[in-house]
């Protein structure tokens, strides 16, 4: 497997949100290493998502 890391990946998410995700992968790692694993998993098929009912998705934007 190619492990080439040049490429990068942002996302805009909450100040909150981002504090949570680094304090709680900071307890097993590097947020980073973390986030990368679980990327991996989810290309992989390890990982699934369950979409919150109460927000709005593409296929359902219209949340009551």
């Amino acid at each position: 497997m190619n492990h080439d890391k040049s490429k990068m990946l942002c996302i805009r998410c909450s100040s909150m949100l981002r504090s949570r995700f680094y304090r709680t992968a900071k307890k097993i790692g590097n947020p980073s290493d973390v986030l990368r694993d679980l990327m991996q998993a989810f290309v992989e098929g390890r990982v699934t998502v369950t979409p919150d009912p109460k927000k709005p998705t593409l296929e359902n934007p219209h949340v009551d």
